[in-house]
């Protein structure tokens, strides 16, 4: 009778006291036997619209042999009031089955109705309702909406952004290629280090992938953290842009030059590379630059047992970033007690008349220890020390981590404080970090809001300013050798935590649409009022359309489950922009009611 039911009947919920009722989830218990009972009463007629009210999948009700086809074409409908669709009506066939979309009541979804002769096979419900995609789904949505309180078993999802020229490209899935890739967090040398975006619904569903990195990171690889949780290693409250905290290794591909980042005065930022320049007699202007083939000081050469601890963490992005220890307090000022820790940091060579070469390969505690948060006051006036007894850089961010904003966000949140010189947290300390991270994001958003409707600029998505990064990240160890048993171990665990592939298909002006008529900062003389405006900007340096993006990474989504294997789950995720907070969204994260639903459905 429900399946029947006329559409003016179908537009409103059916059973109040269920508003959730899914069809599919009754009949998946009953035994195989009532199945096969009930299966010829289903008539063609009868089976013509099985979304149930409040049904949010898009096609996921389409037949086991139509699906690899529908999956790729159909769309969910733009809801234009709580109980219609904008293409009701709407119709498309493929192979002699007509999908048709329905509105269905408090959102919308996409209905089938079909005249396959399919549809008349005693067994075709119960291989309907027990679609493997059906159930990895709600996997999905489960690990979404739990809270856990260690990293044993946290809850949430991990998911690691991927370039599409390379997942395209790739033979393989696992660890090893994982960190060549873009997947790695230390790509130039070692490979050691892994990234992930962890996403819980008491957390803004943002991950790494900037409106200005063009081609955009649009593919990425799911990951149940319970599962992959002993290849963790550390935490950042936002990106903690861990290429450039490999114990002083040059991971940008580059040569660095850092004399430009010198002042003529004794203070300053690098002061402590500058004086020791001129000791070893580099001239005044002089250019003093980073070869792109300096390993820095890696742990043991990145190869450790990923139980040790210490060397894991320092191996996955675990020490202080080379832009912060020029701007360390120890760095800048001669007259700190630290000074000539850090200056004794660099070894300088002469390359040619106005050049010299400079290595951090002296004695360098910034360079060969861990830096991390400590969730406790600090014993004295400043909040980042030195812990000598410990063997630690730390940054002390007050109990449960909730003066992580005094110290990273103040008196504004920019990439150089919020993101490069933010201190990194041990595995250990899994809650103290979910209590910083919430404390962050909610001073984020107030930050941005500003006083009486104030709005500061900089915060919205501004291309002329140095945004902070608001996506988190977690990283894990990779032991560099791929023959071994340890990373065979690695991977095997690594390989089993794999959920899905994700594929992010919004434009930038999609993304940044809730930006429309907020002006930006002004900085550099031009202000940015709307999406439009913002991601022209942005992507001033691309060679290629939105749409082609689009569509190379719905290849490229498409691939990468081919080679993890047959019955691999495919998610269209909205993510939120990591360029701003975007206010409703991050509302509903802090007050911890995020549905997964609201930004993931099945491709």
């Amino acid at each position: 009778a429900l399946l029947r039911a006329p559409t003016s009947v179908r537009h409103r919920p059916l059973l109040p006291l269920v508003p959730r009722f899914d069809l599919a989830m009754c009949l998946h218990f009953l035994p195989v036997t009532a199945l096969l009972v009930i299966a010829p009463l289903m008539a063609p007629e009868a089976m013509a619209y099985s979304c149930p009210p409040g049904y949010t999948g898009s096609a996921q009700h389409v037949t086991a042999a139509l699906r690899a086809s529908a999956r790729a074409a159909v769309a969910l409908g733009e809801p234009t009031n709580p109980a219609d669709c904008s293409n009701e009506g709407a119709t498309r066939q493929w192979n002699g089955t007509v999908l048709e979309y329905i509105g269905c009541s408090p959102r919308c979804c996409t209905c089938w109705k079909s005249s396959s002769p399919l549809l008349e096979a005693a067994a075709q419900p119960l291989e309907l309702l027990s679609s493997s995609w059906g159930s990895a789904l709600q996997n999905v949505y489960s690990a979404f909406r739990t809270i856990g309180d260690s990293p044993d078993a946290p809850g949430g999802l991990l998911v690691s952004m991927l370039d599409t020229t390379s997942t395209l490209a790739a033979t393989e899935v696992s660890l090893h290629q994982m960190a060549l890739n873009s997947g790695s967090c230390a790509i130039h040398h070692g490979n050691t280090c892994l990234a992930f975006s962890y996403l819980r619904k008491d957390l803004p569903p943002v991950v790494y992938n900037y409106p200005s990195t063009v081609p955009q990171l649009r593919v990425g690889l799911l990951v149940d953290p319970e599962i992959a949780s002993s290849l963790m290693t550390g935490m950042f409250v936002f990106n903690g842009d861990t290429n450039e905290r490999q114990s002083c290794a040059n991971e940008a591909g580059m040569n660095v030059d850092f004399s430009s980042k010198w002042t003529s005065e004794e203070k300053g930022p690098f002061a402590c590379m500058k004086s020791a320049a001129r000791m070893a007699g580099v001239e005044q202007g002089a250019s003093v630059f980073q070869s792109a083939e300096d390993p820095g000081q890696k742990l043991f050469g990145g190869i450790c047992d990923p139980r040790i601890d210490t060397c894991a963490f320092m191996n996955s992005g675990g020490c202080m970033s080379t832009e912060d220890l020029g701007s360390w307090p120890g760095c800048m000022d001669p007259h700190s007690p630290e000074f000539k820790d850090f200056e004794s940091c660099f070894e300088f060579q002469k390359r040619n008349s106005s050049s010299w070469e400079v290595r951090f390969s002296g004695s360098c505690l910034p360079c060969s220890q861990m830096y991390v948060c400590d969730a406790s006051d600090p014993p004295g006036k400043a909040q980042r020390v030195y812990d000598a007894e410990a063997s630690e850089f730390k940054a002390y961010v007050g109990a449960d981590g909730n003066g992580f904003p005094e110290i990273f966000m103040q008196p504004k949140m920019n990439r150089g404080s919020s993101n490069n010189a933010q201190c990194k947290w041990k595995r250990d300390s899994w809650n103290s970090w979910i209590s910083a991270s919430r404390a962050a994001y909610r001073d984020a958003l107030n930050a941005a809001l500003g006083e009486q409707g104030n709005w500061n600029g900089y915060a919205w998505a501004d291309p002329a300013a140095e945004g902070a990064y608001f996506n988190n990240e977690v990283n894990a160890y990779i032991y560099p050798d791929a023959s071994s048993n340890l990373y065979t171990d690695q991977n095997d665990v690594f390989m089993a935590s794999i959920m899905g592939v994700v594929v992010d298909t919004q434009t930038c002006e999609e993304k940044l649409r809730f930006l429309d008529g907020v002006p930006s900062s002004g900085t550099g003389g031009v202000v940015y009022k709307d999406a439009s405006a913002r991601c022209a900007a942005f992507r001033a340096g691309a060679t290629t359309t939105e749409q082609q993006e689009i569509a190379e990474a719905n290849a490229a989504a498409r691939h990468l489950a081919d080679l993890i294997g047959p019955g691999t789950l495919v998610l269209r995720a909205n993510f939120t922009t990591n360029a701003a907070p975007e206010p409703l969204t991050w509302r509903r994260a802090l007050a911890k009611v995020l549905r997964p639903e609201d930004f993931m459905a099945a491709l």
